[in-house]
């Protein structure tokens, strides 16, 4: 019920940030119907406050009315930088992402400092390019031409003014051309932790302590107690018992299959013979292996009202049948004159009934 309940809020939020970023999208799309091309790829508009680069075959810049020839210039090399470095495909491959980890914190950080890095460096391109002297005019257009993040969603256009405003001014002001030995030290340092992060180290070797697993006739009897259960919609409680038990030889498992929408409540498990075994005898099953089983899963499985075992043939020796072995409650109790249950109570009990099995070798 949790993970179905977990999954519901999921997909509910996957759900909502997409729709929330395709509407995004297409209100930015429709505003810029009256877009008229200046030049290239380069469009103008009344519609929108801030330039901004849209689209993914052909991605356009998209610039306001009004800018004057320097701010036109600093804004062309912005997005013009964003373009020739593919941004414009990464941030909607990151929001992607972010959409379906919406969930985890760090996904929102990781998205919003990639924002601010891939704005950072398209500024610090455009000061390289066209020098120091630009710093003052450029960081007063970036001001003037600042939007709020609500006006563009996070899933929208790379916009020249979108975020990280104050930040970017900042880094602007401040910035210097760093040298080829600082250059050279960065990329040494961050091939060292490519390096340590890919390499495969020998594993620490630690003695190993003697084993206290208690086995007892094939059973792991620590594991069936661990696993011991009231319900048997307890997956991983039937399975953990189903594990604990002696593996028919030549057979491999497939899965089991729970029944529990209503009474009676059973459990089948299932296996494929994939190698000729003494399971079968005359084209008959030989029971005594999965009889003993089912008792013990009775005992441990409080609520359960018949174990099955399907065990379908894929050698071909028996013409592919399936030969199925089923136990009730029931049948259990009468055999062994009393409810079985009262054999979970402690491992010496547990041990007690796998003798009694054991001795009486029950066959159906």
């Amino acid at each position: 019920m949790m993970v179905w309940v977990g999954s519901l809020i999921w997909v509910t939020g996957v759900v909502y940030l997409l729709i929330r970023s395709v509407i995004s999208y297409l209100k930015v799309r429709e505003s810029l119907r009256t877009a008229v091309l200046v030049k290239d790829h380069i469009f103008e508009t009344d519609r929108i406050a801030t330039p901004f680069v849209l689209g993914f075959l052909k991605p356009r810049i998209y610039i306001p009315l009004g800018l004057s020839e320097p701010e036109l210039s600093y804004i062309l090399q912005h997005e013009q930088t964003h373009i020739r470095r593919g941004d414009y495909l990464i941030k909607p491959f990151a929001y992607l992402m972010l959409i379906v980890h919406w969930f985890n914190p760090l996904m929102w950080l990781s998205y919003s400092l990639m924002n601010k890095d891939m704005e950072m460096s398209c500024d610090e391109r455009v000061i390289r390019k066209m020098g120091d002297r630009i710093k003052g005019g450029y960081s007063t257009t970036l001001l003037s031409l600042s939007v709020g993040r609500s006006q563009l969603h996070s899933g929208s256009p790379l916009a020249f003014g979108e975020n990280h405003v104050k930040a970017r001014i900042k880094n602007i002001l401040s910035y210097r051309r760093p040298s080829s030995w600082r250059v050279a030290g960065s990329l040494l340092v961050i091939g060292i932790v490519i390096a340590g992060c890919t390499a495969n180290p020998k594993p620490l070797l630690v003695p190993t302590q003697p084993s206290t697993q208690q086995i007892y006739m094939g059973y792991d009897l620590d594991k069936m107690m661990d696993n011991k259960t009231l319900y048997v919609g307890a997956a991983s409680k039937v399975g953990g018992l189903i594990g604990g038990m002696p593996y028919p030889e030549g057979l491999e498992g497939k899965g089991m299959e729970l029944q529990t929408t209503a009474p009676p409540y059973g459990v089948t498990i299932n296996y494929i013979m994939n190698q000729p075994t003494d399971l079968i005898e005359d084209g008959a099953l030989d029971s005594d292996l999965f009889a003993r089983n089912s008792i013990l899963l009775l005992s441990m499985i409080d609520n359960v009202d018949s174990i099955t075992y399907s065990i379908t043939d894929s050698t071909g020796q028996y013409n592919g049948d399936t030969y199925r072995f089923t136990m009730t409650r029931e049948e259990a109790d009468k055999l062994l004159g009393e409810d079985v249950r009262k054999y979970s109570e402690d491992e010496a009990s547990v041990r007690q009934l796998i003798d009694r099995l054991s001795g009486e070798s029950p066959t159906f």
